[in-house]
């Protein structure tokens, strides 16, 4: 799992805007392609790196999707073509980047964050996604390859749906509640672990129930910092509707941040369970353990008496009258073996 913070050296100290990737290599080439459609066509073409254009089209959408950050000196000729900021580039590179939205005047830049499980380790990663939102143009760069956009690509290629009718911000809009789909789906994935969990802490309460529901509990709060700030993305964008959507797309953004707070409901729910799913493993826990004293306690008051008259009649006194009984030595049994009886029948 991704820690939440990194520390990197190399760009203590450095100048604003100093191109720097942050973060591991997850890939080891870049992906690029460009999608361009409108409500009669749509193209989409791979790009090589080192041949970066830009299309002047005002009645088509443009997307431009980058699979890879490790290159600085790629991401600072994208910087350069489309104009963006130095520090929206150096933001691209640094993978670390918190949940926010930037207003840069001419165009939008968005940071969320896709989460996914590894299928080798069942590991939750999370990975930066980046969106630049201009006029007629989406580009979004990603750290890793990503299956989470393979539906809107499809929409948008063979026609389905309403996604060429409309124009780049409805496109913005269909790649965040994207991830905002992913995120319930892996909600619904902790859901059916935290269901598993649960069902071992019912059957059998052992320490391993104990370390998956820590496991799950790292897992929930790692989701919950990547929904609870994209409560505050959706709303920083509804405001920007005058100024940078046309007028119908509101209605859409409401709809994702309905979205996200249904996910951020169900966080809570799971948190609640996870923290009431350790206080019955450590209530079980205790009472296994007041179980097993109980078991100890009588056995040790039922021998004590016999310890008692073990005690007794080892001093060995010459004076003592029963050492000298032809059946002192029964006598002491039978009458341990009353008081025995006795002391479990009273219990």
């Amino acid at each position: 799992m991704r820690k939440i913070a990194r520390k990197n050296p190399k760009k203590v100290g450095t100048a604003p805007g100093t191109l720097i990737h942050v973060g591991k290599k997850l890939k080891d080439n870049v992906d690029i392609f460009l999608l361009e459609y409108n409500e009669q066509m749509s193209k989409m073409n791979n790009i090589n790196t080192k041949d970066i254009s830009i299309n002047k089209d005002k009645d088509k959408v443009h997307w431009l999707n980058i699979v890879g950050i490790h290159d600085t000196e790629f991401i600072a000729e994208v910087g350069k073509a489309y104009n963006l900021h130095k520090l929206l580039i150096e933001d691209i590179l640094n993978t670390c980047q918190r949940i926010k939205v930037d207003d840069y005047g001419n165009y939008i830049y968005i940071v969320l964050n896709l989460l996914s499980y590894y299928n080798d380790t069942k590991e939750l990663e999370s990975t930066q996604l980046s969106l630049v939102f201009m006029e007629n143009t989406v580009i979004s760069f990603l750290e890793n390859d990503s299956d989470v956009f393979d539906n809107i690509i499809t929409r948008i290629t063979s026609d389905k749906g309403t996604m060429r009718k409309y124009g780049a911000d409805y496109l913005l809009y269909a790649l965040i509640d994207a991830v905002v789909d992913n995120y319930s789906l892996m909600l619904e994935k902790l859901g059916d672990k935290l269901d598993a969990v649960e069902d071992k802490l019912v059957d059998d309460p052992e320490k391993e129930v104990l370390q998956n529901i820590y496991e799950l509990k790292r897992e929930m709060l790692f989701v919950r910092n990547s929904i609870w700030p994209a409560r505050n993305v959706m709303d920083t964008l509804m405001h920007f509707c005058d100024s940078y959507f046309s007028q119908n797309i509101g209605v859409y953004f409401r709809d994702v941040y309905d979205h996200i707070m249904r996910t951020i409901d169900t966080t809570e729910i799971y948190r609640d369970m996870l923290s009431n799913m350790l206080d019955t493993y450590l209530s079980s826990i205790s009472n296994k353990t007041n179980d097993v004293m109980k078991v100890l306690t009588i056995i040790s008051v039922i021998f004590m008496p016999i310890t008692c008259l073990a005690g007794i009649y080892g001093m060995n006194f010459d004076f003592m009258p029963e050492l000298r009984l032809h059946w002192g030595y029964a006598l002491f049994w039978i009458l341990a073996a009353g008081v025995t009886l006795f002391m479990i029948t009273y219990f």
